[in-house]
């Protein structure tokens, strides 16, 4: 935004970069859950526009209960892809 980093403090930085690691934790609970992780101010809308916005649509067409599929603790029983989805979704959901 035409503004250098270095007129910036670390943290300040910091709070504008969202990680998504190759292979992403998830927690027991369900997708919408590990979007959110548990933050209530993460609306149920912004989750599932995040969802979407990365392209996370087929999954959730082909899982039974949606956004509300119970996910497994470190998620096994979703691809690597999927879980990477997921994991995109918790940065966009965070902003």
């Amino acid at each position: 935004d035409g503004k250098s980093i270095y007129d910036q403090s670390r943290q300040a930085l910091r709070k504008q970069m969202g990680i998504v690691l190759q292979d992403p934790y998830l927690f027991s609970g369900t997708i919408a859950s590990n979007v959110s992780l548990g933050n209530e101010d993460i609306k149920r809308e912004t989750i599932e526009t995040s969802l979407k916005q990365v392209g996370a649509a087929e999954l959730l067409k082909h899982l039974p209960e949606g956004f509300d599929e119970p996910v497994v603790e470190k998620g096994s029983t979703l691809s690597s892809g999927e879980r990477q989805l997921i994991s995109f979704a918790r940065a966009l959901a965070y902003d």
